[in-house]
């Protein structure tokens, strides 16, 4: 048999499907993009080729084993493919790929997906830098959510990495390649052989004794977030363990260093916590990490600051407790505040105080301030309670400020703005803004919103504060179009 290793011709026919170009290449299979003549429209096509053991034909199409001593490898590892495939068709999250059929012939096995236009995340950094911490959670949060479903279903993807997150063209992500995927929460991990990328796999896989389970796919959570926030890939396992073992400190410096002046000090210590060594020490399911993450409890239907261990509600870690940068207020004061507005807006909480707080050094008018950001009228009443608040509109009437559930339909200045030209901000206005943004930030636009309509009563002025949340020049021009007013 003659052959040579190289990809599919553009042009070939696979049953009623087209290949194109290729859209990637692994230790495992080539992804095409291809065209399926049945329902008329793109397509993606993996297909099985491992080139360790592998080659094509002369025909150009047929796989086969190098040879006779690699028939039992390459016929576990299609058999594991097609697991692949069974997998993915569980799935219909959003950010999960999406596998609509799987093909065998010609000696191997094709995985038909649904084709995205984009590009993934490790290119994506490459070309813009720094992400904000609002843009990295519309990346990951939909991520975990999708990894919800997957560890609910007893599996794990095991090889999460900024290479495997693809950022559709509205800037939602889908998690791809769950070729090392498999039902390995019922003690078969020794079963396959371990397969890691160096930076972002714990040490668990790099023994196929491992315990493995959903703290492993959060651990490559982490170690993506880690190389967004510093621009590098965080330091293997093995090197980080044999550190710890020899009474060295870990050669990975932690987020909450290396971010701490671009980012908030919850979503820097949940990165450092999926990221900790030890399995013990890492958050054990998705949700323990949601709960933890800034400004998502309002989307989850979470109440209070979260639970789930690895640092405390009132987010201390090593005895530095939670701080506001108003001098005038005592820290207890300040802690019981946010807690609680976060039984009635969640995470988003602890942002909204140190906010307000530098607005007011009254503690009535503070939690009148924090009520506009509470959507219902009841949950408001609630959380007014707490400070004995009883006359509110009294309250209201001697600050700058506007409640979202007392502005008008108009569109006229109101008649406290400060502002030369100011346009009331009308609901009309925050939903159109709420729309557009969701478009570059996904679903933190809501708690966006909701959080710059506290900070202005000029509609122009609420504008360009959620600009400022998009990183893009291109997509930032295109928002502020949008929104003219």
């Amino acid at each position: 048999m003659s052959s040579t290793h190289h990809y599919l011709a553009p042009g070939t026919r696979i049953d009623s499907f087209e290949i194109g170009r290729v859209l990637g290449i692994g230790g495992f299979g080539i992804t095409y993009k291809g065209y399926d003549h049945t329902l008329s429209c793109d397509v993606a096509i993996k297909e099985y080729l491992p080139s360790n053991v592998a080659l094509r034909a002369g025909d150009g199409i047929t796989v086969a084993p190098k040879s006779d001593q690699d028939q039992e490898v390459y016929s576990y590892g299609l058999n594991r493919f097609l697991d692949e495939a069974r997998i993915l068709a569980k799935f219909k999250a959003p950010s999960i790929v999406r596998v609509s059929r799987f093909l065998e012939g010609n000696g191997t096995a094709y995985l038909i997906m649904d084709y995205e236009d984009g590009q993934p995340l490790n290119a994506y950094l490459k070309g813009q830098g720094a992400l904000s911490e609002q843009r990295l959670l519309s990346i990951v949060v939909p991520i975990l959510k999708g990894l919800r479903d997957v560890h609910a279903q007893g599996y794990l993807h095991r090889d999460i990495k900024p290479g495997n997150i693809y950022l559709r063209k509205n800037g939602s992500p889908v998690l791809l390649d769950f070729g090392a995927a498999r039902q390995s929460m019922e003690g078969q991990t020794a079963a396959v052989t371990s397969m890691v990328t160096p930076g972002f796999a714990p040490i668990e896989q790099y023994n196929t004794t491992g315990k493995q389970g959903p703290w492993t796919d959060l651990y490559g959570i982490g170690a993506t977030l880690y190389r967004c926030i510093s621009g590098a890939n965080p330091v293997g396992a093995p090197d980080r363990m044999m550190a710890l073992q020899a009474g060295d400190p870990d050669p990975l410096s932690p987020a909450i260093s290396v971010g701490a002046s671009q980012y908030t000090e919850p979503f820097l210590l949940t990165v450092d916590w999926m990221l900790r060594p030890n399995i013990a020490d890492r958050p054990q399911s998705v949700d323990a990490v949601l709960a933890k993450l800034p400004a998502q409890g309002a989307s989850e239907g979470e109440t209070g600051i979260g639970t789930g261990g690895g640092f405390d509600a009132d987010y201390s870690t090593g005895g530095s407790r939670l701080t506001m940068s108003s001098t005038q207020w005592r820290s207890a004061d300040l802690e019981q505040v946010v807690k609680d507005l976060a039984t009635q807006i969640g995470p988003m909480a602890k942002l909204m105080v140190k906010e307000a707080s530098k607005r007011t050094s009254d503690i009535k008018e503070l939690y009148v301030l924090l009520a506009d950001s509470i959507p219902t009228e009841e949950s408001r009443a609630k959380f007014l309670k707490k400070a004995r608040v009883q006359d509110t509109d009294s309250v209201r009437h001697s600050r700058p400020t506007t409640s979202p559930s007392s502005r008008s339909a108009t569109t006229g200045p109101t008649s406290t703005s400060h502002i030369t030209g100011a346009i009331a901000i009308t609901d009309e206005i925050v939903q159109r803004a709420e729309k557009n943004l969701a478009s570059y930030v996904g679903p933190l636009a809501k708690m966006l919103v909701k959080k710059a309509v506290t900070q202005t009563q000029d509609a122009h002025q609420l504008v360009e504060i959620l600009a400022r949340q998009i990183d893009s020049p291109t997509d930032r021009e295109k928002f502020l179009s949008a929104m003219k007013i």
